[in-house]
């Protein structure tokens, strides 16, 4: 199964910086002309990456006019260049101004300055001062540095953050925390002080809300040694932190609280790798400890303090503090409180992020969390109340108008529906907007809702075991059906328990007159039902075990079931296996990564649970991981979309729990795919635990990770194109996500990444990505959706590659049967049994061999057999298949399909293909392969790729090696 794209929109992107100013106009005339002459992606992407060193002389002109200047001039415009190259978002011509004025007090005319000595590379938009184009940054960030120490970009952050650390600082001209007391007053109702209003703090001070936001951004990418830096960082914190985040709270920014923290986090650890690469003695010191609990007080008081901080932001100094652990940063920089809190006995700070009320109209009933917001359903408020998931900012309530009594989300996060005693709404998230709503079906309770396999399609499940689809949309029933046999005579006892698959296709319905039910809401039709043990010899008019709560395990098909004695069965309807747990739980939620299970109990408690790898282990044990101790009475608990994070919700609060055995995974998961990019540019690896990271290519440093994936969700399929341009990433659960990255091209410049483009393919995991060798093929950035499906019987035992020779052609490849296809519509050009491979007996072999070039002279060199042999192979399924040489030929490695895994190794083949052969006008049953020798099948541990006319893999000594293929 493919996605296909077509990429064209980047040539308006790469277009649209081009404006005409003066010395440029011709150029960028000429160059659109060119352009709008070329038709084929490939050509168009030649003219554009061209410009960049075209326009190389014209700037070097430009900056021998700077050159000229006197040395006070052309620091004057150094500088400028520095702010224009490197700061976080354009400035305005008035904030830029205060940014210079410790240096350069005396402007007259900014503007007029600017134009005289930058020499065209900045100009001015508006107010707004900017680079003339994005070729001029990279020629400045490339080139110059080397010319200039202040344009080189570490001392240009290092200057900036400076800078905007000192504006921050306290001082003659600058009593911030009057001037912040004066503007909070300011916005107060009826307040006198309309000078001191939010709106004028920004006009009077234009570069507060620049420095505020944004100085710890050029710190993380500032010399992270550097001493003077180091100083007037804890300078600032030691004296200005809390004047800083008074800012911040009367700005209403604490996501700028949340970054900083991040962007401090970064600064240390870029500064103990580069402390760890060159030892320099007496500079790691309590500084370090200190930053780093910094940064976690700063997580902490958004969780804990948001809401109080944004209402009255100068508690910062004197009620907050208080209430914080006794070795925290914000308790020892608020000095001598007026007031003090008994009981706070707390030395650091706990697992609780945060704990939120939801109101005084009554307790929380469900709980539930997506990526960018956490809820909670209140249903005596007769609302959903929604929360920041960073913040924690109460960002609305949803008003049901009505007793609302289920919730329910969709699988991208952004719809939510609320059933009440009479109607059924949808709302949208992000607004808070209500875009559809009908009347209930039945009189009777509803006991669960969910979204169908389309975002369009509404399940829900009554008391009285109804079960309806509907579209919201149009008001459409779609199919509606009792959840009872045809023969039951209990349909009137009523349903307990009601719960929908997480895609929309299965039902789970249980009583206490009937064990638990599986329905296909395809057919609506029981598919499986679950008896416990003892109720096997049970009568039809006999009581059996009352099920209250029901999860689904996102990977495996495996169904938990928690009854009414707190027994968890672990459920696999498939084979009817079940597995039986008493952890003593009254409710449970499952993790999206289905990697835990949260349980709470009668008592308050709430514990985790590792969960068993069905795809490896047949021992389906819980472990225990973590144990919270709490006396309130838990109503409902769920786990965050990344598994870091869980909640629960205790009568009218609801608290946000990050353990620390949860953050902390194992930063050491094995790889489970690998992908390299064009050029010796690099290489990424994914891993067990859905971490994503980018490496250099020469020394393996990590140069950055690649964020998106669930956490502990396997990364099964790796890609990087060709062009270097894009990197595809698939996991467990079926989830691709696309990105658009660019390399750093030399030392100290940062890997740019874009946003991704998110998929989900199939439930059943991804078993390839490839993209097309232009970058046209794999998924449609534009309009996002999937433009070419083709099934197979088999999908698992097909590898697809692009056709060596010609890159308009898509190969695919079974151990027994080769198809070829157009890229641009999947059309099949070998239909009906395609290309085969004939059967014949490998004692067969003979011939002449080629000599191998191993890496290492240590070793005795691996030969291949180069006679061209036929091939049995309906018994084997392709493992890993691969191009070698100037694609010249394809190497395909086969496996037995089943059997333990050193068996399968022993009988494996390694088999080459030459390019010409394949070809659909070929006469079926005469594709040739050739075998590789013996003693090479049996070196090979793992085949890694291709290098030249070379192949590489581990050998069973896990050391790289390489031989020469055939063919090349």
């Amino acid at each position: 199964m493919f996605l296909v794209c077509t990429d064209i929109s980047f040539v308006t992107e790469a277009m649209s910086g081009w404006s005409p100013v003066p010395n440029f106009v011709l150029i960028v005339s000429i160059e659109r002309a060119r352009v709008k002459s070329k038709w084929l992606p490939s050509d168009i992407d030649h003219v554009l990456s061209g410009f960049p060193g075209e326009m190389t002389p014209r700037y070097d002109r430009m900056m021998e006019k700077i050159e000229k200047h006197s040395e006070s001039t052309k620091r004057m415009a150094t500088m400028l260049l520095a702010w224009a190259v490197y700061c976080f978002r354009p400035l305005q011509l008035n904030e830029l101004t205060v940014a210079l004025n410790s240096e350069f007090p005396d402007f007259t005319s900014l503007e007029d300055t600017i134009k005289h000595i930058c020499s065209d590379f900045i100009q001015m938009r508006g107010t707004k001062v900017t680079l003339v184009h994005e070729t001029a940054r990279h020629y400045l960030i490339t080139r110059y540095p080397s010319n200039s120490a202040l344009l080189h970009p570490t001392n240009s952050h290092e200057y900036i953050a400076t800078v905007c650390l000192q504006y921050l600082s306290t001082s003659k001209d600058h009593q911030w925390r009057p001037i912040l007391n004066m503007a909070e007053i300011g916005r107060s109702p009826g307040s006198l002080f309309a000078l001191s209003s939010g709106r004028d703090i920004h006009e009077t001070y234009p570069f507060l809300a620049y420095a505020a936001t944004s100085w710890a951004y050029h710190l993380s990418l500032a010399d992270p040694v550097a001493g003077p830096l180091l100083d007037a960082l804890l300078n600032f914190f030691s004296n200005d932190s809390l004047t800083w985040i008074n800012t911040l709270a009367l700005f209403g920014d604490l996501k700028s609280l949340i970054k900083a923290a991040q962007y401090l986090r970064a600064y240390l650890k870029s500064r103990k790798k580069k402390l760890a690469e060159e030892p320099l003695p007496g500079l790691e010191t309590d500084s370090t400890i200190t930053l780093r609990l910094w940064a976690i007080d700063l997580i902490r008081l958004v969780g804990k303090f948001g809401s109080n901080l944004i209402q009255y932001p100068s508690s910062i100094y004197r009620l907050i503090p208080p209430f914080c652990p006794i070795n925290s940063m914000l308790r020892k920089a608020s000095g001598q409180s007026t007031f003090s809190v008994e009981g706070v006995s707390m030395a650091d700070w706990d697992d609780c992020h945060a704990r939120l009320s939801v109101g005084n109209e009554g307790s929380g009933r469900r709980v539930l969390a997506t990526s960018e917001v956490f809820m909670a359903l209140v249903p005596g408020a007769h609302s959903l109340v929604v929360w920041h998931a960073e913040t924690c900012e109460e960002l609305r309530r949803l008003r049901h108008k009505e007793y609302v009594t289920e919730v329910a989300i969709n699988r991208k996060g952004d719809l939510v529906c609320t059933t009440g005693r009479s109607t059924i709404k949808v709302w949208e998230l992000s607004t808070g907007r209500e875009v559809g709503s009908f009347n209930k079906h039945s009189d009777d309770k509803i006991l669960a809702v969910g979204f169908g396999a389309g975002d369009d399609h509404l399940l829900t499940g009554y008391q009285d075991h109804l079960i309806v689809c509907q579209n919201w949309r149009t008001r459409d029933i779609v199919y509606s059906f009792h959840a009872v046999l045809k023969d039951d005579d209990n349909v009137h006892n009523g349903l307990r328990v009601v719960s929908f698959s997480p895609d929309g296709k299965n039902l789970i319905v249980g009583s206490r007159n009937r064990p638990v039910d599986l329905w296909d809401l395809s057919t609506q039709s029981r598919a499986a039902r679950c008896v416990m043990r003892d109720e096997i010899s049970n009568a039809d008019n006999d009581v059996f075990l009352q099920p209250e709560v029901v999860q689904w395990h996102p990977n495996s098909g495996n169904i938990y079931i928690l009854y009414h004695n707190t027994a968890l069965i672990d459920w696999d309807p498939a084979y009817d296996e079940k597995t039986e747990h008493h952890l003593g739980a009254k409710g449970m939620a499952c993790s999206p990564c289905g990697k835990y299970l949260l349980t709470y109990g009668a008592d308050g408690s709430v514990k985790v649970f590792g969960l068993p790898d069905y795809s490896r282990s047949q021992k389906h044990s819980l472990r225990p991981i973590y144990h919270l101790v709490h006396p309130e009475h838990v109503r409902d608990v769920t786990f965050g979309p990344d598994g870091r994070r869980f909640y629960d919700l205790r009568d009218s609060i609801c608290s946000v729990w990050e353990p620390e055995r949860t953050t902390s995974m194992s930063s050491l998961a094995p790889v489970t795919a690998i992908a390299c990019a064009p050029k010796d540019l690099g290489f990424c690896c994914g891993r067990d635990d859905g971490a994503i990271s980018v490496h250099e290519m020469r020394t393996g440093t990590k140069i950055r990770f690649l964020p998106g994936h669930v956490l502990d969700m396997a990364i099964i399929g790796l890609t990087w194109s060709s062009s270097g341009r894009w990197i595809a990433s698939a996991d467990d659960s079926g989830r691709v996500l696309v990105r658009k990255v660019h390399m750093p091209m030399v030392p100290d410049q940062k890997m740019k990444v874009y946003k991704p483009s998110d998929f989900r393919i199939s439930s059943d995991g991804i078993n390839q990505l490839l993209f097309s060798s232009n970058d046209r093929y794999l998924l449609d950035l534009a309009e996002k959706r999937i433009c070419h499906v083709r099934e197979h019987p088999s999908p698992r035992r097909i590898k697809w590659i692009e056709h060596p020779s010609d890159p308009s052609r898509l190969v695919s490849i079974e151990a027994d049967e080769v198809h070829i296809f157009n890229w641009n519509d999947f059309l099949d050009l070998t239909p009906g049994n395609g290309l085969r491979f004939a059967h014949t007996d490998q004692k067969s072999i003979t011939g002449k061999r080629k000599i191998a070039s191993p890496l290492s002279d240590s070793l005795e060199s691996l030969r291949l057999m180069v006679n061209p042999i036929l091939v049995v192979s309906a018994s084997l399924e392709v493992n890993s298949i691969m191009q070698i040489g100037d694609k010249g030929s394809i190497v395909l490695e086969t496996l037995p399909p089943c059997g333990y895994d050193q068996d399968r190794l022993k009988r494996r083949r390694i088999e080459f293909i030459q390019a010409t052969d394949l070809s659909p006008s070929m006469v079926s049953g005469e594709l040739i392969l050739q075998l590789s020798a013996p003693e090479l099948t049996r070196e090979v541990l793992k085949l890694v790729g291709s290098y030249q006319n070379h192949l590489v893999f581990f050998n069973v000594q896990k050391h790289i090696r390489k031989v020469i293929a055939p063919f090349v």
